[in-house]
């Protein structure tokens, strides 16, 4: 696995220390938001306190990033600039690849992010084309993973959680490592 860091224009996170946990919990806060392709329309509504509009998985993604520090507070999570005609399977590999470190899928830890290829519903999909944050990383392939999944029963897809069971793990593409995140120190794990 390599560090990609500075590779290119695409290079958009600011240097950031969040913990897992953070991260983690930032992503929680979106459980339920409704699913949209390219959507990234969403606002907090304190009164519920909880999100309330449309997501996509990358959005999703940028979304905890800027809200842990990755990106500054007014950072344009729609995309809409300066590469609107960039196809979004196209900017995922570009922003992963210059923002985030590729690890093996066998040391994910919560808070790293997994890059997911769903060809197995839908044959007409090549390439990988879906991200989520891991929330809990027990032994590999078990865990679970936050996302903005448009492929639910009801076909009203949200921000949901989901076990890593070894349907997902196969679907595992690539697993990646956000630089910066703050480790706990040695004697915090011992304890």
């Amino acid at each position: 696995m390599q560090n990609n860091e500075n590779s290119s224009e695409y290079s958009i996170f600011q240097d950031a220390h969040p913990t897992r946990d953070e991260i983690v919990n930032a992503a929680m806060l979106y459980l339920g938001v409704a699913y949209s392709k390219r959507g990234a329309y969403i606002v907090w509504n304190p009164d519920l306190g909880l999100w309330q509009g449309r997501l996509d998985c990358l959005r999703f993604l940028l979304h905890v990033a800027r809200d842990v520090g990755y990106l500054p507070s007014d950072f344009d999570v729609n995309l809409s600039r300066p590469h609107p005609k960039l196809p979004v399977d196209a900017l995922m590999w570009e922003l992963l690849y210059a923002n985030l470190d590729e690890i093996p899928k066998t040391s994910v830890r919560s808070g790293d992010v997994l890059l997911l290829q769903y060809n197995d519903i839908n044959p007409d999909l090549q390439e990988a084309h879906h991200v989520g944050i891991v929330t809990s990383a027990k032994p590999a392939p078990f865990g679970s993973l936050i996302h903005c999944e448009d492929f639910e029963a009801d076909g009203a897809g949200r921000v949901i959680e989901t076990r890593i069971d070894i349907k997902i793990w196969n679907r595992i593409a690539s697993a990646w490592r956000l630089r910066g995140i703050a480790e706990p120190k040695a004697e915090e794990v011992q304890s």
